[in-house]
């Protein structure tokens, strides 16, 4: 009974997430309050202080932790309403704001600005008064002091942003918002208000977004959006039209009422459909079916997908309009994050059977037909912070709880107790 007690309260640790340098320099991490830099070409942690000063980095659960493009700076927020940005190299915190909700998503957008999104749906941009790229990289600080950062509102939800996304079309940069009501909104960036599309599809939340780009023969790039929700489903869309270009359900077994020829290669009828995620929605498995990882690789825009409380993680590629299962693998230890790096390895954040923290690499094989593990350093293997929270859990649970459907109370149930029938 003790062993049992004990594997139920390591499978709760399920908060952390990771993310990769676009120039493949870094590695940060992020469980509950506690975030680590990781330098990979001399294999040390970087201290992350603010103002010089041994401080809490975070009172609250991170939730977002972002690079900008230049490899420079890293954005960490979450449930303490604070933003901050951090220098890699010196591991000073140079900006910070404090917002009046608890941020749920962010990202870094075009010339050092910064998007933040909160529980409540609004989504704003963060700047600095002056922001220099060149004197961050040659000097390695932006200074002593930390910038307080100034905020815009640049569009709203009716429900909690669960990610943000920028991506580039032709010369227009459009913003990707998604929410619990299982909707994408694209807009123009930085003229928000003026709406592209929206993506509709999914039959529950939207729990991450990510981006896919493809070279044509003229040398131009043809964008593409990639999201999966808590309907187990991975969908890509084409983010000018709003239009649906294909889903995977590779991820959720198939009920058996449905017939699987009709949902393997062409799109099911859309009583089909609602029937799958009814089904898949009353069997009580609810975590296993949220889609908990998407991170797109470099090399032919090759994608790995995880489902919470899953030990596989599936790759798929990810060509013009469709997706396509690639290959899978099966770890030993419970996977929390994951995030591939410009060299096209996953890098795993996994949950020791000892409720330790460790990180696992894997790389393409060399005949790019499975994936292979690699090795890691060895302050990486395992107890990756300090301490760890066991009541610290993803967004995702609350998301899960948000679109859940309650029932409807029965007349009898409303009676006082001697009218009842």
């Amino acid at each position: 009974v003790v062993a049992g007690v004990e594997a139920v309260a390591a499978s709760m640790i399920r908060h952390a997430l990771i993310t990769c340098s676009p120039d493949g320099h870094y590695i940060a991490f992020a469980h509950a309050k506690q975030i680590r830099l990781f330098n990979t070409r001399n294999s040390q942690f970087v201290h992350l202080a603010r103002d010089g000063k041994d401080e809490p980095m975070h009172t609250g659960n991170v939730r977002v932790l972002k690079f900008d493009g230049q490899s420079l700076h890293l954005l960490s927020s979450g449930d303490d309403k604070n933003v901050f940005v951090w220098n890699c190299g010196s591991g000073k915190c140079i900006g910070r704001k404090a917002m009046n909700k608890k941020i749920s998503a962010g990202q870094f957008g075009p010339n050092g600005k910064v998007i933040v999104a909160d529980k409540t749906g609004d989504v704003y941009c963060l700047s600095f008064q002056s922001y220099s790229t060149k004197e961050t990289k040659s000097n390695g600080s932006t200074g002593s002091d930390i910038a307080e950062m100034q905020s815009d509102f640049l569009l709203g939800h009716c429900a909690t942003v669960t990610d943000v996304e920028i991506v580039k079309q032709g010369e227009k940069m459009l913003l990707a918002t998604s929410d619990v009501e299982k909707k994408i909104r694209i807009s123009q960036f930085p003229s928000c208000y003026e709406i592209v599309s929206f993506c509709f599809g999914h039959k529950a939340f939207i729990s991450v977004l990510n981006r896919a780009a493809f070279k044509t023969e003229d040398g131009s790039s043809i964008p593409l959006i990639l999201s999966g929700g808590g309907d187990g489903t991975v969908r890509i869309w084409e983010p000018k039209t709003g239009n649906l270009l294909d889903t995977y359900r590779g991820l959720i077994e198939m009920p058996a009422s449905i017939d699987s020829k009709s949902v393997g290669g062409k799109r099911p009828r859309v009583d089909d459909e609602s029937k799958e995620f009814q089904s898949s929605s009353d069997s009580g498995s609810a975590e296993s079916q949220i889609v908990g990882g998407l991170t797109v690789s470099r090399w032919q825009n090759l994608t790995a997908v995880w489902t919470q409380g899953d030990k596989k993680i599936q790759f798929l590629k990810v060509n013009l309009g469709t997706l396509k299962p690639h290959c899978s693998i099966e770890l030993e230890d419970m996977p929390v994050c994951m995030a591939f790096d410009p060299q096209a390895r996953l890098w795993v954040v996994v949950l020791r059977s000892n409720k330790d923290i460790g990180v696992e690499v894997y790389g393409i094989s060399e005949d790019q037909l499975t994936m292979k593990k690699l090795e890691v350093h060895e302050s990486l293997r395992s107890k990756l912070f300090t301490t760890i929270d066991l009541d610290a859990q993803p967004l995702t649970f609350e998301f899960s709880e948000m679109t859940r459907p309650r029932k409807k109370p029965r007349v009898n149930d409303m009676l006082p107790n001697n009218q009842k029938v």
